[in-house]
């Protein structure tokens, strides 16, 4: 027979909680409540680094139900302390009554399931408060964190609306559900100005260029000629209008001579944070097929160094290009690369750094996680943790790298600190795009050959001809990214 002490010790939730010395009214969070049409409320403050965990009790008063909750957070979300209900349905003039133990950073939690077993010892403070609601809103995304006291005088990041500290996170988007436009912009233009000009045009469609699916965000490489009115013909002598929704300077073509329709029609995105200086966690399996490449590009807000020939400059986190065989295994999809871009006309001075799969397998092959950490005195590329490239400013800056004859008037034009052009605002893009003048140099070919010449201006017509050679190489036209998650530094 089990004793009676056994049975309560068991049965009983046997928690220790000690308030600290200082008055519970000198503790004053800014606690949000928001309830959520049609189901949801959410309780949040801003993150504190003194918190170790949170005890949170909940009593509804609702007209639907009344529910007692009795839960713990953990860990911080976005650079908050969130308590989220998305399946509770609450109406006008409902009552939500809430007491949060605050634990700081000398408690301790025996189980973190928090079941009815568990013991904690939470040395803290306590708040309760009362929340009516008077009206249900949409569900939103949370605001960013900024111009909040930061614990260390030590950061580097910056933002164009705001101050946020070393470790604030700036944007994490696991992609569980529709892309968050409050997030990411679809972009849909054709990218004639484009340096490296790819066959592609950027399309923002239905039939799903940029689409969420199996918790990923998909980027896909489509065949123009399979969209609703279009056909062969449509691609040498007609016209493409993407003035509806236009988001870049190109919005209109016209088939003309030997200038055929982009005959791709690709995704891609654009982030609406903007940062100076972080880190940047993708991760992501690139796509696969002959002539495709992924783009995982910073790229500046604001072109103060001009807009010619990249002179404001950008990034490839990662780039892997998606023929399994070329007769050039540098530029096959086993070979990894990332790269400042400084000037157009003079990007291969960077393609000396590589990383290359010791076994048989492709970047494509698997998910992996593509990390840039940007910094004023340099930028490293990491691939799963481990750092393979770091590229740090010489004598001259970072400009100090390209040959003489890249120079010319952008180089003396040229001024900030050693790590400009990189010293401004830039977002993060996520695409995928085809052929093009740049990735694939005219010496690399498939079994077929290379269908198209860089300096032709027949380069996209000559590479929609071979399309009978390149189309079954393409298992997988697809980026799929499994989250983006940028910090702050």
């Amino acid at each position: 027979m089990i004793s009676h002490n056994m049975a309560v010790t068991r049965i009983a939730l046997f928690i220790i909680f000690i308030l600290s010395a200082l008055a519970q009214d000198s503790f004053t969070p800014q606690i949000t409540v928001q309830a959520f049409k049609p189901k949801g409320f959410r309780i949040y403050l801003p993150g504190d680094a003194n918190i170790k965990f949170l005890r949170i009790q909940v009593q509804l008063n609702s007209t639907v139900q009344k529910n007692r909750l009795d839960e713990f957070v953990f860990h911080e979300t976005k650079g908050y302390w969130v308590y989220e209900k998305p399946d509770i349905k609450l109406r006008i003039d409902d009552v939500i009554r809430y007491d949060i133990f605050f634990c700081t950073k000398n408690s301790f939690i025996s189980d973190p399931s928090g079941d009815s077993n568990s013991q904690f010892f939470c040395n803290g403070y306590v708040k309760a408060d009362t929340f009516n609601v008077t009206n249900l809103d949409e569900r939103n995304e949370l605001p960013p964190v900024y111009n909040r006291e930061c614990l260390s005088e030590f950061r580097l990041t910056k933002v164009p609306n705001g101050e946020v500290c070393s470790g604030d996170v700036l944007l994490e988007e696991h992609f569980d559900d529709l892309l968050n436009p409050e997030l990411w912009e679809v972009q849909h233009y054709i990218p004639m100005d484009h340096p490296e000009h790819p066959f592609v045009s950027y399309q923002n469609i239905d039939s799903g260029t940029v689409y969420v699916s199996g918790g990923s965000l998909n980027i896909q490489a489509m065949i123009q000629t399979e969209l609703q009115g279009y056909n062969q013909e449509s691609l040498y002598k007609g016209s493409l209008d993407l003035y509806s929704g236009c988001t870049g300077r190109v919005c209109a073509m016209h088939a003309m001579g030997p200038m055929i329709l982009p005959p791709i029609v690709s995704g891609r995105v654009r982030s609406r944070v903007p940062f100076k200086y972080g880190t940047i966690h993708i991760r992501a399996k690139m796509p696969i097929g002959d002539w495709i490449y992924p783009e995982m590009l910073l790229e500046p807000l604001a072109n103060k160094y001009g807009s010619m020939f990249y002179s404001s400059g950008a990034f490839k986190i990662a780039m892997a290009r998606g023929n399994r065989n070329l007769n050039d295994t540098k530029y096959n999809s086993k070979v990894l690369q990332g790269r400042p871009i400084l000037n157009s006309k003079c990007k291969r001075v960077f393609d000396y750094y590589k990383k290359q799969r010791t076994d048989n397998s492709s970047w494509g092959d698997d998910f992996h996680i593509y990390s840039l950490t940007w910094q004023p005195g340099q930028i490293q590329l990491s691939i799963d943790g481990t750092p393979w490239v770091t590229y740090t400013p010489g004598s001259s800056g970072l400009r100090s790298w390209l040959p003489k004859v890249c120079r010319q008037d952008w180089y003396t034009l040229l001024a900030g600190p050693k790590i400009a052009p990189f010293d401004q605002h830039f977002y993060l893009s996520l695409g995928v795009a085809v052929g093009g003048t740049f990735e694939f140099p005219d010496n690399v070919v498939a079994s077929y050959g290379k269908p198209w010449k860089n300096s032709d201006s027949r380069a996209a017509r000559d590479f929609w001809n071979a399309k009978l050679d390149w189309l079954p190489t393409w298992t997988q036209p697809v980026l799929s990214v499994d989250y983006v998650k940028i910090v702050a530094i």
